[in-house]
């Protein structure tokens, strides 16, 4: 159970900032054009310290970008916010910003445990959500083995002279993905001899519940947009496999200029066939290889954590260069030992990001002019001691370590254990009650990231002789010994005001996984605690999403919003509905209507539902006809008054919960909201969870 707390002076302070935002440029919202696969709304972290940080760093008050969300994914241990970050990520590279003040700004706006070298970032405990996107319901990993049937490798390049690898992730219908495939598409007829691209398909298990809209091979391998993209993913494939690179760069470059991902069952065949491709055969492919090809794209994206579309490497690193191709010429150019004439009349850089050398830290002197050149010099050696409780997975520091390694490249890991002597004395030292604890030699001032990048310092506390990288910052949350846990918790459930009867409002978006992983983790409690605590089911609503109208959008001016579409709004309001006036019989309801229909049917599937869990159908219908923009009025008045701009966002008596969403912690967090002498005995009853590995999980 944990109820975080930040310091008044410090939360009113960027309280203000960001009231000051909101009344310059309105409804604040963090979008581009569409940010499928690097999805949108970003998630609550560190609350306002994550928004705050961002729009002063990136320096979104021009109004040129909005903003509906209230900071970054919180990524905890065994949970991943990969495509959210990712999205960040790339809104922040377009902005112009160098990837190592981007690293430092995800750092600064709460991303916990997460690698912010890898974006798609491989998650270590099993089990974990990946974040949900502004379209559909996330993936969400499983622990079945791999298929045993391994298709035959696809052809690699057939081009003279050294190549350099160059492997993409993709979908083939998110914007981002297309984006990045656009710019080597038009780098190929330049370059592409040099390359051994490796192109493969963003592939998810159970996606969206695993049905057949999504997914093939009993919902083992779906995609993101569709049982269509999916099935293009598959033809892709198997062009790549019966025909050379070329002829994919040919096929593809038509299908993403001509094809709409509703026509694209259709429009594939006559851009087959103009380019030269067999019909028969790739669809004979698709029907006895698909399963085959999907599986090896997933396993190899398993194996990479890869999460989002895009994903790149450049052998076999990370990518995070320009998606152009000029971008992707010279960072290829820079990989090859002898410099080809291709690469010759190019401007050597445009920034500093264009300069990638496996173990070098690249730097652009006179960009984008002929005299333009990259500089690489080897990183400083700093020495990096990671002191943690080895004995205990839920404390992985695996992946804050990648992003310091990535940030600062000459670091040298030394591992200590808080039970060794080394680890007793180093706990005594620097007074360590929370671990991981990452802990820098004074070289750390003497790094080029130090140095080019002022902003990587607020991350890191001076201790003398090392620098300590901040909790905040790095999400460090396992307490060295049970004592030091209790004592916390003791302090935290303090912080809670009391009641009469404790209430949590739970603010969800009804098929957002999060809000539903939050809602099942409630219900326990409910049950067990009956009315002596206040459950309510409230609804997160974006004004103009994704540009507004009548996909998204109640009303005509689209201020009533959901970010799953139109049909998880109405279910949100027959949810009100319900919870108002039968409010018996709501868990029933919620229960069966979020397990047996999606976002995409639920306004034809919940009326089955009703009826089984004894809902009067008619006084919904009734309800909603007559009270749905009042509803959701109220509900917005709500959404502003705590904050809730990302599915869930829980209070209980009024005060921000931020612990696991499992059922021991919600009632343990409730039960500290009794006022003295009513705490009733069922708060003694164990439930599951509790523990202390996880944190919390992701959100819409």
């Amino acid at each position: 159970m944990v109820i975080k707390s930040e310091k008044k002076s410090d939360t009113e302070s960027l309280l203000k900032r960001i009231d000051a935002l909101n009344r310059n440029i309105g409804e604040l919202e963090y979008r581009t054009d569409s940010l499928e696969g690097g999805s949108t709304p970003w998630m609550l972290a560190t609350g306002v310290l994550a928004l705050a940080i961002i729009i002063s760093a990136v320096g979104f008050a021009n109004g040129s970008i909005r903003v509906n969300a209230a900071g970054l994914p919180a990524a905890g241990t065994g949970t991943a916010s990969d495509l959210n970050v990712e999205g960040m990520y790339n809104l922040m590279l377009e902005k112009g910003l160098p990837s190592e003040e981007i690293d430092t700004i995800l750092m600064r706006g709460g991303i916990q445990k997460t690698d912010v070298d890898k974006i798609r970032y491989k998650v270590t405990t099993t089990g974990a959500a990946p974040t949900a996107t502004p379209t559909a319901k996330p993936p969400t990993p499983t622990d079945k083995p791999p298929s045993a049937a391994t298709p035959t490798p696809r052809p690699k390049s057939s081009g003279t002279g050294e190549q350099v690898n160059f492997q993409m992730f993709v979908m083939t219908y998110c914007p981002f993905g297309t984006q990045a495939e656009a710019g080597m598409l038009d780098a190929w007829d330049r370059i592409g001899k040099y390359v051994d691209l490796d192109v493969r398909f963003v592939i998810y298990s159970q996606y969206q519940g695993g049905g057949d809209d999504y997914c093939i091979d009993g919902g083992e391998l779906c995609s993101m947009h569709g049982i269509a993209e999916l099935n293009e993913g598959i033809r892709q494939a198997c062009i790549m496999k019966y025909y050379d690179m070329d002829k994919w760069v040919e096929y593809t470059k038509i299908i993403n200029a001509q094809c709409s991902l509703g026509d694209i069952e259709t429009c594939w065949k006559g851009i087959a066939k103009d380019v030269g491709v067999d019909v028969a055969k790739i669809s004979t492919c698709q029907k006895d290889e698909g399963v085959a090809l999907m599986r090896a794209d997933k396993d190899e994206g398993d194996a990479l954590g890869v999460r989002g579309s895009p994903t790149m490497f450049i052998n076999s690193a990370p990518y995070s260069g320009g998606r152009d191709a000029l971008s992707y010429t010279r960072a290829i150019c820079n990989e090859l030992n002898n410099e080809p004439s291709e690469c010759g009349s190019l401007p050597a850089c445009g920034q500093d990001t264009d300069c990638t050398k496996t173990g070098k830290i690249g730097k652009c002197v006179n960009p984008n002019t002929d005299d333009a050149a990259c500089e690489f010099i080897d990183p400083v050696a700093v020495k990096l001691t990671i002191l943690n409780k080895q004995s205990d997975p839920s404390c992985d520091s695996s992946q804050i370590e990648a992003a310091l390694v990535r940030l600062f490249p000459g670091v040298d890991v030394e591992k200590v254990d808080v039970a060794s002597a080394e680890g007793k004395a180093l706990v005594e030292k620097y007074d360590v009650l929370i671990v991981p604890k990452y802990i820098l030699d004074d070289n750390l001032e003497n790094t080029n990231t130090w140095d080019t990048n002022v902003g990587i310092r607020s991350v890191f506390e001076n201790k003398g002789d090392v620098w300590m990288l901040t909790d905040d910052a790095s999400g460090a949350s396992c307490y060295i010994s049970d004592e030091a846990k209790v004592a916390a918790e003791e302090a935290a459930c303090a912080q809670i005001p009391k009641a009469d009867v404790p209430t949590m409002k739970m603010f969800v978006m009804t098929y957002c996984p999060f809000g539903t992983q939050a809602l099942d983790g409630i219900k326990p409690v409910v049950e067990l605690l009956g009315d002596k605590i206040n459950v309510e089911p409230h609804y997160v609503i974006y004004a103009n999403y994704n540009g507004g109208g009548p996909d998204y959008c109640l009303d005509d001016d689209s201020k009533y919003c959901s970010m799953h579409g139109i049909q998880e709004l109405n279910e949100g309001v027959r949810q009100l509905c319900i919870y108002r006036d039968q409010r018996d019989k709501w868990w029933e309801y919620y229960t069966l209507v979020s397990k047996g229909c999606s976002s995409n049917n639920v306004d034809s599937c919940w009326e089955a539902k009703a009826k089984t869990a004894g809902i009067d159908i008619d006084a919904v219908k009734k309800c909603y006809e007559d009270e749905a923009l009042d509803l959701l009025a109220e509900e917005v008045k709500l959404n502003e008054k705590y904050g809730a701009r990302g599915s869930p966002t829980m209070v209980i008596n009024e005060v921000a919960y931020q612990g696991n969403r499992d059922p021991e912690s919600f009632k343990s967090s409730l039960c500290c909201g009794f006022k003295a002498g009513q705490r009733p005995s069922g708060c003694d009853t164990k439930l599951a969870g509790g523990g202390s590995a996880p944190a919390p999980q992701g959100n819409c």
